[in-house]
Formats: structure tokens, C-alpha cells, sequence
């Protein structure tokens, strides 16, 4: 039973870190800095391959709800509401990801439209794309 506890309690300090690093990663999202955002996802990756390998533990470990010790069930309760938190949070950094490619997307748009207003062109997509004029024709 000590050594379920121990991973529990390993398993929510785990959990308080991925938590933390989901704010900071949403801080570097909204504020663009790239190359902080990509050392953090590295280390967020790290993070979980390690509460992946303690969730096969604890799992390996598992005993039925009602053996549990009061101690050891509030930690396991605790665990799953941080991990209900994270990922809400990680819901989050997906839209806040997803709504700065869209809001790139329309400055390219707005620029290609600015540049090449008269060679203004669409792809097969229906997208937008600058392009030359008589690019493909030689004399």
C-alpha cells in the first residue's frame, strides 16, 4: 500500500508541473516567442512520457475503489481533478494555437492582396495567391 501511495503522490506532483507548464505554454502562445515555446514542448514531452510510465505503474499497482485507505483515495481524487484541469488548459492552448494560424493566414492574405492586387490569382483550394504576370509565357 506504501509503495501505491508513493506513486500517487508521484503521479500528482506530475500532474502540478504539466499543469504549470500548460499556463507558462499558453503565456508563450499568446505572446509568440517561439523559441522558448519549443524548449518548453520539449520538456512537456519529457514530462509525460514520465506520468505515462507512472500511470502504468499505478495501474499495475491497482487495487478496487473500496480497499483503498482514506489518505491514498484523496490523492487518487485529487489526481483526477488536476488532470480534468490539464486538459481543459490543453484545450485551450489548442484554440489559442489554431486561432494564430488563422489570424496568420488573413495577414498573408492581406499582404499577397496589397502586392500583387492586379495578378491576383486562386488556388485549387480557393485560396488567394499572388502571382506574375505572364509568368509561364516566353518569347
Amino acid at each position: 500500500m506504501a509503495e501505491m501511495l508513493s506513486a500517487v503522490s508521484q503521479q500528482y506532483e506530475n500532474l502540478l508541473a504539466l499543469e504549470a507548464m500548460l499556463d507558462e505554454e499558453l503565456k508563450l502562445i499568446t505572446g509568440r516567442d517561439a523559441d522558448q515555446l519549443l524548449s518548453l514542448v520539449n520538456n512537456k514531452t519529457e514530462l509525460l512520457n514520465k506520468i505515462n510510465q507512472n500511470t502504468s505503474l499505478v495501474t499495475a499497482l491497482k487495487l478496487p475503489k473500496e480497499q483503498l485507505e482514506p489518505e491514498l483515495a484523496e490523492k487518487v481524487e485529487q489526481c483526477h481533478q488536476l488532470l480534468v484541469s490539464c486538459q481543459k488548459k490543453t484545450q485551450t492552448n489548442e484554440v489559442a494555437v489554431e486561432q494564430g494560424q488563422v489570424r496568420i493566414q488573413n495577414l498573408r492574405n492581406i499582404i499577397l492582396k496589397t502586392r500583387h492586387k492586379e495578378s491576383m490569382t486562386y488556388d485549387k483550394a480557393g485560396l488567394t495567391k499572388g502571382g506574375t504576370l505572364g509568368g509561364g509565357i516566353k518569347a
